[in-house]
């Protein structure tokens, strides 16, 4: 059953797969929290599902349910931690923007754009000469917290091929792909697949018979049809190579985890573990979330979770042509092919500005890695400014990269520090802090008078799933409206074996469980849900995974004996 909410979801296929995803990420709100390491896509997963129960004690504080904190407790913390847990203040120290030669007061009018286009963003930090000259986290969002980048996975596997050429175990992109496969029997063989190279992986110009426009979870979707395989590495080796490589970039996700496959064989560690240690802990990223395929291997194209922090981490290592903090992680003449650009894109799936090593080209100069909903890291070596953001953009995917060209980039107004504008700074830093904190909590409003029918009531559907909603609801007011004696409601929610309890707001409060399994099997996520009663006869539960790039409606529709479900991704695809 395990269908997971991953990377490119368009909105027709959420409508289909979302169901199943989240009832799967409700069935993970578990009592214990493991250490993550996995995921990212709008593909089914093929991992096992849970069948032991995992019911919660609500009165157990270690539990994952658990009554929000009062307002000044619930703001995310802003500190950057290091490998140890303490603070890093060492690699990355916050600075004006005057003093690092960029004006506070575009910075300012950029996130005045934000609001009044309404866009859903999640995080946003800017860094210019190694310094965090912005940094917005908005509310529920934490600046600790993992969220998925999507595509941008694939830089990251990017760069461990690099590393691996480097430490031999590849010798080279110009190696056929056929040749790190050799333990397997290939289906389709012909003069263009013992063509196929490493390079042309890296460039998608592997010319193989592939549909990845956008149409996730459609019948033609050779993306999907991947996923949904017994083996992922052997139904891309089995593709036919239908044009020569090297010809014609064409979007091919396939070809990014065909690239983890090579690193295993070569390295006999899957991508995350030789980039734990090769990369990961040089850098000092704390926690990273990378989920693999049936057979193990590191998800070469999507999946991978990271903080905004390492995220721009990862983007200044870039910036400084490989190196950190004095040591060559990467050779410097990787880096500079790998973000060069070597095919030209007017197609492009994210861009149409030329395409590296895995990296896309902008329009404004330097280069990007670019992933589903908007998720993006702008590398400018001229400026020296590394961007990151994550969020929901989905219709908007492109909104990143206008904001860049047309406030970041116009930002930048000198190679030095220009005259402090205390006014502008003052501003901009109010607006940073007043993002991540929840907003005022409002009264509970009055409920309809079926809220009493169903209050406690358990409703079964036809699939075995149920559901029961807690009100605590005291006596009935001379309206005969419903009035609940506590800001949360306590749903209780049954699938297959298992039996799963959260809170849900009921002020314009998001209440918070650790559940398990929303997106791979071991990775925890933090998830808020708030409802109202939208009319008479429904109510409305917004639920809020912090890791993901979406937010979900579920409406529960209630007549005395009857109860209609339906669950929505509150974000269009592009």
């Amino acid at each position: 059953m395990k269908l997971k909410v991953y990377h490119r979801k368009k909105y027709y296929l959420v409508l289909i797969l979302c169901l199943v995803a989240i009832t799967t990420f409700i069935a993970s709100c578990s009592n214990s929290i493991s250490d993550p390491n996995t995921t990212s896509s709008s593909q089914p997963s093929s991992e096992k599902p849970l069948t032991q129960n995992h019911t919660v004690d609500t009165t157990n504080t270690s539990g994952t349910v658990e009554e929000a904190k009062p307002t000044s407790e619930n703001v995310k913390s802003n500190s950057l931690y290091a490998l140890d847990g303490t603070v890093d203040t060492k690699f990355y120290q916050t600075a004006s923007p005057e003093s690092q030669g960029m004006s506070s007061e575009i910075l300012y009018d950029m996130y005045q754009e934000i609001d009044t286009r309404g866009l859903d963003f999640h995080h946003i930090m800017i860094l210019r000469n190694g310094k965090i000259v912005t940094e917005a986290h908005y509310y529920p969002y934490g600046a600790d917290d993992l969220h998925i980048v999507n595509s941008i996975t694939k830089d990251f596997t990017s760069a461990l091929i690099g590393i691996a050429i480097d430490d031999g175990l590849i010798g080279g992109v110009d190696d056929p792909v056929i040749n790190y496969f050799e333990n397997r029997i290939i289906n389709n063989m012909s003069d263009n697949k013992r063509k196929l190279t490493i390079e042309n992986l890296l460039t998608m110009t592997a010319g193989m018979d592939w549909t990845e426009v956008g149409n996730y979870g459609g019948n033609q979707d050779t993306y999907t049809q991947m996923w949904q395989s017994d083996d992922q590495i052997q139904f891309i080796l089995d593709r036919d190579i239908v044009e020569l490589p090297g010809t014609t970039f064409y979007y091919n996700t396939g070809a990014s985890h065909l690239l983890s496959g090579i690193l295993t064989n070569a390295s006999g560690k899957s991508a995350f573990d030789y980039g734990t240690e090769k990369l990961f802990k040089p850098l000092g990223i704390h926690k990273l979330y990378w989920s693999t395929d049936n057979q193990g291997v590191s998800s070469g194209g999507s999946r991978l979770f990271i903080t905004p922090i390492d995220l721009a981490k990862f983007g200044m290592l870039y910036l400084n042509q490989g190196k950190f903090q004095g040591k060559q992680l990467i050779q410097e003449d990787w880096i500079s092919t790998s973000t060069s650009k070597i095919i030209d894109t007017p197609h492009g799936l994210a861009g149409q500005w030329g395409y590296g090593y895995q990296w896309w080209m902008n329009p404004f100069g330097g280069y990007s890695g670019r992933g589903y909903a908007g998720q993006y890291l702008f590398i400018l070596p001229e400026q020296n400014i590394v961007a990151v953001f994550m969020g929901s953009m989905g219709d908007n995917f492109y909104a990143p990269e206008q904001l860049m060209r047309d406030y970041v980039f116009k930002s930048v107004l000198s190679d030095s520090s220009i005259t402090a504008n205390n006014m502008s700074d003052n501003k901009l830093k109010a607006l940073e802090k007043e993002l991540p904190i929840e907003p005022n909590a409002y009264t509970v409003p009055l409920m309809p008078q079926i809220a009493s029918i169903v209050d406690t009531k358990t409703f079964t559907l036809d699939s075995g799933e149920s559901f029961m909603l807690d009100f605590d609801l005291d006596a009935p007011n001379t309206s005969n409206k419903q009035i609940s004696n506590s800001s949360f409601a306590t749903l209780t929610w049954h699938v297959e074996d298992s039996n799963y309890i959260v809170k849900v707001g009921l002020d314009g409060i998001y209440r918070f469980a650790n559940c398990l399994d929303f997106y791979a099997d071991g990775k925890v996520s933090e998830v808020g849900f708030m409802g109202s009663w939208v009319n008479d006869h429904t109510f409305q539960i917004k639920i809020c995974p912090t890791d993901a790039d979406s937010t979900y409606t579920l409406t529960l529709e209630y007549s005395e004996n009857k109860l209609n479900k339906t669950l929505i991704t509150d974000m269009l695809g592009y």
